[in-house]
């Protein structure tokens, strides 16, 4: 009578592989924050669910989990369940999504933050002795450290929201390209719509929580480039960290706010004659 114990080594991995990712791969793209965006939970108020970390990190972590208890089972199923033939595959798409960045530990780099924080961020791919590591270390390693990252980064995209709005000044910003005014001429392809404005841009429109969504889903896609810059200092400092002289202000002025506009239909875009 066959088991998982006696059968073939390729059979046998093919069956995990079917067992421990039943659905095949998952998407490890970072997700976006959706309309309406809810960040601090409140007792008894609307939840919007939401998990920053992706699908697929998810998966190959429960994965990790399910194949770690099997390990302990027999030595037969632990050779089987530890085969690097298994974890080669999930570990390649992972790090080819997440790609690696500088060192934050490099001298010669210029990281913000403290020691503690550039070693708690730092890649587990940048220790000498990684590669090293049997392929299940290595990939469970870095799914747990993509968790880490997309969890914190997420958190840090909701602090100081209050000083990035009235740095970039989202309010009177909107005030005027809804009003229209030739400061922002440049919007030549927005009219005014006839939804009335808000008595409070800040109350109504651009919320804390809003304006942490506007800040996941436009930086949070450096997850996957490896933290540079801008990312970095969001991660480190808050929503408000960022280099405002390296595109950031644009960025917000002719993209995030008037998309934000349209969507709230304060503005739309102009029919043609």
């Amino acid at each position: 009578m066959l088991t998982l114990e006696t059968l073939p080594r390729d059979v046998a991995l093919r069956v995990f592989r079917f067992a421990l990712f039943p659905g095949g791969p998952a998407s490890l793209k970072v997700p976006e924050l959706p309309r309406p965006e809810v960040h601090v939970a409140k007792r008894n108020a609307p939840q919007v669910p939401f998990d920053p970390v992706p699908a697929g990190v998810t998966a190959g972590l429960n994965a990790v989990k399910a194949a770690a208890h099997i390990a302990t089972a027999a030595k037969a199923l632990r050779d089987v369940v530890m085969d690097d033939a298994l974890w080669k595959e999930p570990l390649a798409a992972l790090e080819q999504v997440f790609e690696l960045g500088s060192d934050p530990l490099d001298p010669d780099e210029s990281f913000s933050g403290s020691a503690l924080k550039k070693k708690k961020y730092r890649d587990p791919r940048h220790e000498k002795s990684f590669d090293d590591l049997p392929v299940f270390t290595r990939y469970r390693e870095l799914l747990r450290y993509v968790k880490m990252m997309c969890e914190d980064f997420y958190e840090s995209c909701h602090r100081n929201v209050r000083g990035l709005a009235w740095e970039v000044g989202f309010g009177p910003m909107s005030q005027s390209y809804c009003e229209e005014t030739e400061e922002f001429h440049y919007l030549d392809y927005l009219e005014r719509a006839d939804k009335p404005l808000p008595r409070d841009w800040y109350k109504e429109v651009f919320t804390d929580a809003t304006i942490g969504r506007m800040v996941w889903n436009s930086f949070s896609p450096g997850l996957m480039s490896g933290l540079f810059l801008d990312d970095w200092d969001i991660l480190i400092g808050g929503a408000n960290a960022f280099e405002y002289e390296t595109g950031n202000r644009e960025r917000f002025m002719c993209h995030l706010v008037p998309e934000e506009l349209v969507a709230r239909g304060y503005m739309r875009e102009k029919t043609r004659e």
